[in-house]
């Protein structure tokens, strides 16, 4: 491992408003909260890494820290980040079919070449709103919870704004399918082991080329996968290219099941 030696955020809100994150090439997480007086510090495995900020106070955006690369015994010290006004808006709905608003979404802007990351979540009305900097955003959402009864696998929604700090303000509306069954089950190695999380995706699908629900396995090598009742046509991709999944019969799942 090696350390991230103290940095400072300057304009940073109350300890716990801002958290550091940090991944590496292989897809695996790090991250450090970012204290009372603007420092954080940690320890990583020696690597390359892209860095985002994530921030609650919605003022606020995190410049561009693009990636770093980092040696087993080196220190790398970010020095001062100073934390900028968010003058780009993005705000949308989420609804079902028929209008009703989805209350329970989870919306996230990812901004590929940088890394960055924005939350946000639906109110009462299935009404969002993110705040952030210029650059290219991919818009997605997905359930709070896994009790939600809805689904949505369409391709994330994009967003460029110019890298400046004009105002500039955009629309994205989501609409979701409600769902009455549940498709789950369990991924495992030829010798019996739980591949990584994340690290196989099951898909299904209504017919070739037509609507599709997905998910990927969690650390246990199980996955969860709610859907409207139908027939379906399951496939399964493993990231992992020394391993394949063998051909999975079509299946049909009745409401409630």
């Amino acid at each position: 491992e090696v350390p991230l030696t103290p940095a400072t955020l300057t304009h940073a809100p109350a300890q716990g408003a801002v958290f550091i994150s940090l991944q590496d090439s292989g897809g695996s997480w790090f991250g450090a909260e970012v204290l009372s007086n603007g420092s954080f510090s940690g320890r990583i495995a020696a690597g390359t890494y892209t860095v985002s900020i994530q921030i609650q106070d919605p003022s606020l955006a995190a410049p561009p820290l693009g990636s770093f690369s980092i040696s087993t015994g080196e220190t790398k010290d970010f020095g001062t980040i100073t934390l900028i006004t968010a003058t780009k808006t993005i705000t949308g709905s989420v609804t079902y079919t028929d209008a009703v608003p989805v209350t329970d979404a989870s919306v996230n802007a990812y901004e590929k070449s940088t890394g960055r990351n924005v939350h946000g979540e639906t109110d009462s009305l299935g009404i969002y709103k993110l705040s952030m900097g210029g650059g290219i955003w991919e818009i997605s959402i997905y359930p709070r919870s896994s009790s939600a009864k809805w689904n949505y696998n369409e391709p994330p929604l994009s967003v460029s704004f110019a890298l400046d700090s004009v105002l500039e303000s955009s629309t994205r509306n989501f609409t979701v399918t409600k769902t009455d069954a549940v498709v789950q089950g369990k991924i495992v190695r030829p010798d019996g082991s739980s591949p990584s999380a994340n690290s196989v995706s099951v898909d299904l699908r209504v017919s070739q080329g037509g609507m599709g629900f997905g998910g990927q396995v969690d650390a246990n090598g199980q996955f969860r996968i709610q859907v409207p009742a139908g027939a379906y046509t399951v496939s399964v991709w493993s990231s992992d290219k020394t391993f394949a999944a063998p051909q999975i019969p079509s299946i049909t799942i009745a409401t409630g099941e």
